[in-house]
């Protein structure tokens, strides 16, 4: 077959068995090879332009030929974009070479779809009797007295990737139970760990950048201590801090498990009004190795959340939160790398310490890893002293 040349910008080619060269990128495009003028491909590392050209015979002109464009995003799998051109065969040929260009220029600037070990999970839910959902108050359990809870909770949409005009959903449903149990410590500290479990999970339709998820397992086990700084328990203002480990015991390629790990400490500042408390808490997440996600890069985190739990009645209190993250060394600076995430819903205090809730919520700024939509119910024991004391 004779080798002919095009030039579109700044990507040549030679049809042949020639190699493609992309002057933007020194690496981006390794070798085209086409076979017998009928299929053609481009590779590099991170994607992977299939050309196939087949002959059709038209019933009305006997010298049309069609050409199919196959898109296919390796190492992830097929997306076919069928594009139809019915033309003479050196239009075509222009058709095909002008569609490589355009479309490899779109990509050429697109990062490595890799996938290193990563927790996206922005929800932990607090434990213990002080609390809203995730936000911790600043009270801690009696000293010795131990307290459990179990959760379920579920997210839809939280993590969406934009790649070139289309976007991408990593994880479309995420489930989880959650394990509790803990105990004060000389009545000023408490001492807990968590259990997160992953029921079911899936990725959204048409996935390219990473092969889709599905699954359940082990999510990264926390163990948290918390200290009070300056007690509230009269009302008024109070203050505390909290320390969170994280151990790499999660599937990270599920985007549960952190890949060595991460450490969370958080300053929690309170005012206790007679009917309600309004709670802050503040902090950094700090991840022992960095994690990427396509071009995505988690690192660092400032966290906060805000949140307010009123009392209704002497067995009904009324939580509402605000919480998010934002990357540390560039907070807020980009609003799709900042999440910040409302849940509201009621608690029930039954019967000496025991306790049922339920909560919806929604994603106010998609960032990174905010789903759209949150649901969390849970059943906790929680007493105080006066309830143990009654037992």
């Amino acid at each position: 077959m004779p080798k002919a040349g095009y030039d579109v910008g700044a990507l040549s080619t030679q049809v042949g068995s020639k190699v493609f060269s992309n002057k933007r990128e020194k690496t981006d495009v390794a070798a085209a090879n086409w076979v017998h003028g009928e299929f053609a491909e481009v590779r590099s590392e991170t994607f992977l332009f299939q050309i196939r050209r087949r002959l059709r015979v038209s019933t009305l002109t006997q010298n049309r030929k069609v050409a199919t464009l196959s898109l296919v995003l390796t190492p992830k799998g097929p997306n076919a974009l069928d594009l139809g051109c019915i033309s003479r065969s050196a239009l075509c040929n222009r058709w095909i070479v002008a569609a490589v260009a355009m479309i490899a220029g779109l990509f050429s600037t697109v990062s490595v779809a890799q996938v290193t070990d990563v927790n996206t999970s922005v929800f932990a839910p607090a434990t213990g009797r002080h609390r809203v959902f995730s936000v911790e108050q600043v009270g801690v359990s009696p000293a010795w007295v131990p307290y459990a809870h179990i959760g379920f909770h579920g997210e839809r949409d939280s993590l969406v990737l934009t790649v070139g005009p289309r976007e991408e959903v990593l994880v479309a449903q995420h489930w989880f139970a959650d394990f509790n149990v803990g105990v004060g410590l000389f009545g000023h500290l408490q001492l807990d760990i968590s259990v997160p479990v992953a029921l079911s999970m899936s990725s959204g339709d048409a996935v390219n950048l990473i092969p889709s998820v599905s699954g359940g397992g082990l999510g990264d086990i926390t163990v948290r201590v918390r200290g009070v700084a300056l007690a509230n328990t009269d009302g008024g203002f109070g203050v505390a801090l909290s320390a969170h480990f994280l151990l790499p015991t999660g599937d990270g390629e599920r985007f549960r498990g952190e890949r060595s790990g991460a450490f969370q400490g958080s300053l929690l500042l309170e005012y206790q009004f007679p009917v309600a408390v309004l709670t802050l808490n503040t902090g950094v997440r700090a991840r022992f190795q960095e994690s990427q996600v396509a071009s995505e890069l988690f690192g660092n985190e400032l966290t906060y959340g805000l949140g307010l739990d009123i009392e209704v009645g002497t067995s009904l209190g009324i939580g509402v939160e605000l919480f998010g993250r934002t990357p540390l060394d560039n907070p807020f600076a980009e609003e799709n790398r900042s999440g910040l995430e409302a849940l509201l819903g009621p608690r029930w205090f039954l019967w000496s310490g025991l306790s049922l809730e339920f909560a919806v919520g929604a994603g106010l700024v998609r960032g990174l890893s905010t789903p759209d939509f949150r649901f969390w119910s849970g059943i906790s024991w929680a007493p105080t002293q006066d309830d143990m004391d009654s037992l």
